[in-house]
């Protein structure tokens, strides 16, 4: 999809119509004479395309490879060799749907999705740029984001609501305040030296720009701060009037008393000053130009 260099020649119709902004639809599988490889729908499309290609399926994994496969797979460790035998000579015809479970169950099973979603996430507990001995921009209480990563996953939390605590668990009437601590997917960005300054707090700005999209869009805004997107229809206006919702929050170090006056300290962020921000021209914080108002990205 070609993309004008002026927002104002982006053709917003067109864009509209390319896949990624699509919402999908159910579409029925192929019709196939040989279904008895399949089992389920998903088989049927890849093996009308294996047809069209002149390939054949292969015939099943032998339980010592699919046992493995599941452990490394769902819990991300080697399985031990009780548990391959017990596989192996298992003769219920369940047996596969049952191990899925079981690994389900297991609390190895968060932590290594939790694995995944932390890089998304660009989860870190110190800042890699410190200088010195000086560590005021460390995070001692990361590691309280990090286990509510791995409960949500071994507590089945929906996704739609794994994505709302990420980004406003403080605006959601009735939250605990154990998911509060989700916030550190904002809380935990980089924080930079000498942050008064402006140049300074733009690249505070991108990096969260730069990780909600990427992470729960999977387009790269951040590469319009300086310029209109090369191949997406995101122009710079958008990505100022996304920074604008981030330039309006803060980085905070929560407290919350707990019962017997101890305390739980998390990192989160909290409101700021709303502010709308101009657009600074090739990224060039000293170069303003109009004023946009805080908003999404207008391709959605």
């Amino acid at each position: 999809m070609e993309i004008n260099a002026n927002e104002h020649d982006i053709n917003w119709e067109e864009a509209r119509k390319f896949w990624a902004f699509v919402s999908p639809s159910k579409v029925d599988p192929p019709e196939i004479a040989d279904r008895e490889w399949s089992r389920g729908d998903i088989d049927l499309f890849v093996l009308s395309e294996m047809k069209k290609n002149g390939l054949e399926p292969e015939g099943d994994a032998s339980s010592e490879v699919l046992v493995r496969r599941l452990f490394y797979d769902l819990i991300g460790l080697p399985p031990p060799s009780d548990e391959v035998k017990r596989f192996k000579e298992d003769t219920d015809e369940k047996k596969y749907e049952r191990l899925i479970d079981s690994l389900f169950d297991r609390p190895e099973y968060g932590e290594k999705m939790a694995s995944t979603w932390l890089n998304v996430a660009r989860y870190a507990e110190d800042q890699a740029h410190q200088v010195g001995n000086n560590v005021k921009f460390f995070y001692p209480h990361a590691h309280r984001y990090r286990e509510w990563v791995i409960k949500s996953y071994n507590s089945d939390l929906p996704y739609d609501q794994f994505i709302r605590l990420q980004l406003a668990a403080d605006k959601i009437e009735g939250i605990s305040n154990e998911d509060l601590v989700a916030l550190g997917f904002l809380g935990l960005g980089p924080q930079y030296y000498d942050r008064g300054r402006l140049e300074v707090k733009a690249e505070e700005w991108e990096d969260s720009v730069d990780v909600v999209s990427r992470g729960f869009l999977a387009l790269t805004v951040a590469c319009a701060r300086c310029h209109d997107h090369k191949y997406d229809p995101i122009s710079v206006a958008d990505y100022h009037a996304l920074a604008g919702v981030f330039a309006s929050t803060q980085i905070h170090k929560r407290e919350l008393a707990n019962e017997g006056g101890a305390k739980t300290v998390m990192h989160v962020v909290k409101d700021g000053k709303a502010q709308d921000l101009p657009i600074y021209n090739r990224g060039d914080v000293q170069d303003k130009g109009e004023v946009v108002p805080r908003a999404f990205l207008k391709i959605l």
